[in-house]
């Protein structure tokens, strides 16, 4: 009987040990990535959205620089994802409101180009010159972006520096984000 108490004695202190092991790393690894994320938007907010390359559904080449001297929605999404598919209805009418003066770049997370393909047939109004769709199929721009948390989107003035960073669902559509927009263009 004693040797089966010493054996769950020093179990029980091994899982002890590898508890507390544990928490120390996610504390730390936790900390990092944090220091990591709050860099990143420090970055964004003083020296501007990274910039980046990439083929739109339209097959045109898109260079977040090109739309310099615009206001620019940068945002992360999926069809698979409920919040996304409610929000992006009122992303496009924003856009349509604002008549070419906001570029909005959706960058489509997306598991497959047919799913993302899909979704987009659910807008039969036609493409808006002003709304560049991208599929995103190796996650570096989501990764370049630390967009993890769909929908998750940047909001850029007219020189692309980071104005807001919007994580979740919202209404693009009220009258208080057009004025909101229409204030980022102004010098």
């Amino acid at each position: 009987m004693k040797i089966y108490l010493k054996a769950l004695l020093a179990t029980a202190l091994v899982a002890v040990g590898f508890f507390f092991l544990f928490g120390y790393w996610g504390k730390i690894t936790l900390s990092e990535e944090g220091d990591r994320r709050l860099k990143l938007i420090e970055s964004m907010e003083k020296q501007g959205l990274p910039d980046f390359s990439s083929v739109s559904t339209r097959g045109e080449k898109i260079q977040l620089s090109q739309f310099q001297g615009k206001p620019v929605i940068v945002n992360f999404w999926a069809s698979w994802c409920g919040p996304c598919v409610e929000e992006f209805p009122s992303m496009v009418k924003l856009i349509e409101e604002m008549k070419g003066e906001v570029q909005l770049i959706a960058i489509s997370q997306d598991s497959s180009e047919e799913e993302m393909q899909s979704f987009l047939k659910a807008f039969p109004k036609g493409e808006n010159p002003n709304i560049h769709v991208i599929w995103d199929h190796d996650r570096s721009l989501g990764t370049m972006y630390s967009a993890d948390r769909l929908p998750e989107s940047f909001v850029a003035d007219r020189e692309h520096k980071l104005a807001r960073k919007i994580i979740g669902s919202i209404d693009w559509a009220t009258p208080e984000a057009l004025d909101y927009m229409r204030s980022l263009l102004k010098p």
